[in-house]
């Protein structure tokens, strides 16, 4: 936004700048994102809350096999397999409504669980890499993009924005280095959000938006004075669904253009 000091009046066009008529009220990066699919079905959810968030099995299965994601990414993947059992039977005791809810013993769901691991645990691997260091490859448009994550610095992180009137849960922020394209220099280690969907989706269009909205929520909490204006400055994030056609997550690169 362009400030005019003589006339005390701040100019705000399509390309520069962001007017939050109520900044108190702040809206979920996740019902923003999914405002670009349908924004009936955004309103409807949160003017009718549970409108759009029936239980199902597939729903219970994804958020057991998100919260064992995290689990794992917070043990680098390192932890042995009865070690990951006790950790996803832990998981099971805190949603023992929801299988009710959808009719499913424990048993059954725990060996969903477990069929997961060993992709799960590769993926964790292969982006962490010893020390950060190694460099996986994405699924983005760009030949040769690859990326690496240092540690994982929080998970179900918690930012709010009142500039932005925006305010989004992370599933985790990771310290992350990226490479754009073959014989690209990597970008210095730096904190991004990392969004991991357990469902199948054939148009990522929200998904990516929401990453992008996790990003400008990262760049004005550090202080950044572009995250309104200048989207060169923004960061980046990752993408990643567990449940692919292929036997591993597919993983990508998103950023503003």
């Amino acid at each position: 936004a362009d400030w005019d000091a003589t006339t005390g009046r701040v100019r705000i066009t399509s390309g520069s700048g962001l007017f939050v008529l109520h900044p108190g009220l702040l809206v979920s990066a996740t019902v923003t994102g999914g405002s670009f699919g349908c924004l009936r079905r955004s309103v409807l959810g949160e003017t009718i809350q549970g409108a759009d968030n029936g239980s199902s099995v597939a729903s219970v299965e994804g958020t057991l096999v998100h919260e064992l994601f995290q689990a794992i990414m917070l043990a680098r993947g390192q932890d042995p397999p009865a070690a990951v059992e006790l950790k996803a039977k832990a998981i099971l005791k805190k949603q023992v409504e929801a299988l009710y809810q959808v009719g499913k013993e424990e048993a059954e769901m725990l060996a969903a669980m477990l069929k997961r691991v060993p992709e799960l645990t590769a993926w964790v691997q292969d982006f962490f890499g010893p020390e950060g260091g190694s460099l996986a490859e994405l699924g983005g448009a760009a030949p040769g993009e690859r990326a690496s994550i240092a540690d994982v610095v929080d998970i179900e992180d918690m930012v709010q924005s009142a500039s932005l009137g925006l305010k989004g849960r992370f599933d985790a922020v990771v310290r992350g280095r990226l490479v754009r394209g073959r014989g690209g220099g990597a970008s210095q280690a730096t904190e991004v959000p990392l969004e991991i969907k357990t469902g199948r989706w054939r148009d990522a269009t929200e998904h990516r938006a929401q990453v992008i909205l996790y990003s400008l929520l990262l760049a004005d909490r550090h202080g950044s004075d572009d995250a309104g204006d200048n989207k060169s400055h923004l960061g980046w994030g990752l993408l990643t669904y567990t449940s692919t056609d292929r036997d591993e997550p597919s993983t990508s690169a998103v950023q503003p253009t």
